[in-house]
Protein backbone atom coordinates (compact mmCIF):
# COMPACT_ATOMS: atom_id res chain seq x y z
CA UNK A 1 0.00 0.00 0.00
CA UNK A 2 2.93 1.99 0.80
CA UNK A 3 4.42 2.64 -3.20
CA UNK A 4 0.40 2.74 -4.29
CA UNK A 5 0.07 5.96 -1.95
CA UNK A 6 3.29 7.45 -3.26
CA UNK A 7 1.93 6.82 -7.08
CA UNK A 8 -1.73 8.08 -6.33
CA UNK A 9 -0.14 11.23 -4.17
CA UNK A 10 2.09 12.41 -6.88
CA UNK A 11 0.42 14.74 -8.05
CA UNK A 12 0.29 16.41 -4.51
CA UNK A 13 3.96 15.82 -3.96
CA UNK A 14 5.65 16.23 -6.98
CA UNK A 15 8.62 18.49 -6.38
CA UNK A 16 8.33 18.64 -2.62
CA UNK A 17 11.33 18.19 -0.53
CA UNK A 18 10.37 19.35 3.35
CA UNK A 19 9.90 16.24 5.17
CA UNK A 20 7.15 17.69 7.47
CA UNK A 21 5.23 18.69 4.15
CA UNK A 22 5.37 15.61 2.51
CA UNK A 23 3.81 13.84 5.30
CA UNK A 24 0.80 16.50 5.92
CA UNK A 25 0.55 15.88 1.80
CA UNK A 26 0.56 11.88 2.26
CA UNK A 27 -2.04 12.40 5.06
CA UNK A 28 -4.51 14.47 2.74
CA UNK A 29 -4.13 12.06 -0.05
CA UNK A 30 -5.03 8.75 2.72
CA UNK A 31 -8.21 11.32 3.45
CA UNK A 32 -9.01 11.89 -0.06
CA UNK A 33 -8.04 7.82 -0.85
CA UNK A 34 -10.41 6.10 1.78
CA UNK A 35 -13.21 9.10 1.63
CA UNK A 36 -13.49 8.43 -1.90
CA UNK A 37 -13.70 4.60 -1.63
CA UNK A 38 -16.33 5.57 0.63
CA UNK A 39 -18.25 7.41 -1.90
CA UNK A 40 -18.29 10.48 -0.55
CA UNK A 41 -19.19 12.79 -3.52
CA UNK A 42 -16.32 14.75 -5.04
CA UNK A 43 -18.15 18.40 -4.33
CA UNK A 44 -17.81 17.47 -0.59
CA UNK A 45 -14.61 16.31 -0.39
CA UNK A 46 -13.28 19.11 -2.83
CA UNK A 47 -15.59 21.58 -0.44
CA UNK A 48 -12.84 21.06 2.60
CA UNK A 49 -10.72 22.97 0.12
CA UNK A 50 -12.86 25.87 -0.56
CA UNK A 51 -10.86 29.31 -1.02
CA UNK A 52 -7.50 27.25 -2.48
CA UNK A 53 -8.24 26.70 -6.29
CA UNK A 54 -4.65 24.73 -7.14
CA UNK A 55 -5.42 22.44 -3.93
CA UNK A 56 -8.98 21.88 -5.66
CA UNK A 57 -7.67 20.77 -8.54
CA UNK A 58 -5.29 19.03 -7.43
CA UNK A 59 -7.54 17.25 -4.84
CA UNK A 60 -9.65 16.53 -7.99
CA UNK A 61 -7.25 14.91 -9.71
CA UNK A 62 -6.92 12.37 -7.14
CA UNK A 63 -10.28 11.44 -6.84
CA UNK A 64 -10.66 11.13 -10.32
CA UNK A 65 -7.43 8.64 -10.01
CA UNK A 66 -9.39 7.03 -7.72
CA UNK A 67 -12.34 6.95 -9.30
CA UNK A 68 -10.41 5.03 -12.48
CA UNK A 69 -6.96 3.87 -12.06
CA UNK A 70 -7.61 2.54 -8.63
CA UNK A 71 -11.26 1.84 -8.65
CA UNK A 72 -10.55 -1.93 -8.16
CA UNK A 73 -8.63 -1.44 -5.53
CA UNK A 74 -10.37 -2.60 -1.78
CA UNK A 75 -8.25 -0.91 0.71
CA UNK A 76 -8.48 1.85 3.17
CA UNK A 77 -5.50 3.29 4.54
CA UNK A 78 -5.25 2.75 8.32
CA UNK A 79 -2.34 5.02 9.06
CA UNK A 80 0.54 6.57 7.54
CA UNK A 81 4.05 7.01 8.84
CA UNK A 82 6.88 8.76 6.72
CA UNK A 83 10.00 9.14 8.33
CA UNK A 84 13.03 10.64 6.84
CA UNK A 85 16.64 8.43 7.28
CA UNK A 86 19.99 8.65 5.64
CA UNK A 87 19.29 10.52 3.16
CA UNK A 88 16.00 7.97 1.86
CA UNK A 89 12.08 8.83 2.52
CA UNK A 90 10.37 6.06 3.95
CA UNK A 91 6.33 5.68 3.79
CA UNK A 92 4.39 2.87 5.27
CA UNK A 93 0.91 2.49 5.14
CA UNK A 94 -1.00 0.70 7.11
CA UNK A 95 -4.23 -0.72 5.55
CA UNK A 96 -7.41 -2.57 5.98
CA UNK A 97 -10.50 -3.75 3.29
CA UNK A 98 -13.12 -2.25 3.91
Amino acid sequence: MSDVLLAFARPLTAGIDDVPLIRSLLQVAAAVWNASSMAVPPEVILAKFDGDEEAKLLVNELIEARRTTYAEDPRMIEAVEVTYEAGNLHVDAAWSIS
